[in-house]
């Protein structure tokens, strides 16, 4: 459902966009809008959303639709958070969820820890179809109490055990890998949210979406070192 979704928003227009976006009143106001769409298109693509929310996911697609737009804006840097409140802030959730659908060449993840995230598993196995090099780095300490979760596992059937990796040894016992952040090309989410179910929609969370070249290099330095420092397993 989560890929199906941000295919069609991938190809969506700005008017349907922003109609995703303003509506409130869940899979209703999709129909409605998809009834008075201008042009064959928007109206196509509204109903095909229509029938991927009845499966529950408006507000995903809600989110989606938000980052797509904001992407549209100028700017290096937009706010991004995870709070049970209305911001002007474009939602964790979605950001994941664009980033990863649009990735189109590499994927660096780095967290304390990942769980309890298996909607966004199509999305990691599509890009990986598309050839996408995918890498997750998570704390060691805390990757032995937390990490051997259901979406670890189904996420290294997806990308390979060898592309999963556990930053720190028993020389780390007192330090622990707590930078949370997302690499999709040439764009990172910097942010405070674990990856996890939680935090990205429960939790009140803050980052920063960054499409600044210098910053995202040195973000990607940053990675590649502590990938350079970590082990294949706990």
């Amino acid at each position: 459902m989560s890929e199906r979704i941000v295919h069609l928003l991938s190809g969506a227009s700005p008017s349907v966009l922003k109609a995703v976006s303003a509506a409130v009143d869940g899979n209703e106001s999709l129909q409605a809008l998809s009834e008075s769409a201008l042009n064959l298109a928007d109206r196509t693509t509204l109903r095909s959303l229509v029938n991927e929310c009845r499966k529950g996911g408006f507000d995903f697609a809600r989110g989606v639709a938000v980052g797509m737009l904001s992407n549209q804006e100028s700017g290096d840097f937009k706010l991004v958070i995870s709070a049970p409140f209305t911001s002007d802030g474009r939602q964790t959730a979605g950001v994941l969820a664009e980033l990863i659908g649009r990735s189109e060449s590499s994927l660096s993840i780095c967290s304390y820890v990942l769980v309890y995230l298996d909607e966004l598993l199509p999305l990691f196995s599509a890009a990986q179809a598309r050839g996408v090099s995918i890498r997750v780095l998570l704390d060691n300490v805390a990757g032995r109490a937390k990490s051997s979760s259901s979406t670890v596992e189904s996420l290294s059937s997806i990308i390979g055990q060898e592309n999963i990796r556990y930053w720190g040894g028993e020389s780390n016992i007192e330090k622990s890998l707590h930078a949370k952040f997302l690499i999709s090309d040439d764009t990172a989410l910097i942010t405070s949210a674990n990856m996890t179910g939680r935090a990205i929609t429960r939790n009140v969370e803050v980052g920063c979406l960054v499409s600044n070249p210098a910053a995202v290099k040195s973000l990607v330095a940053m990675f590649e070192q502590l990938w350079i420092q970590s082990s294949h397993c706990v």
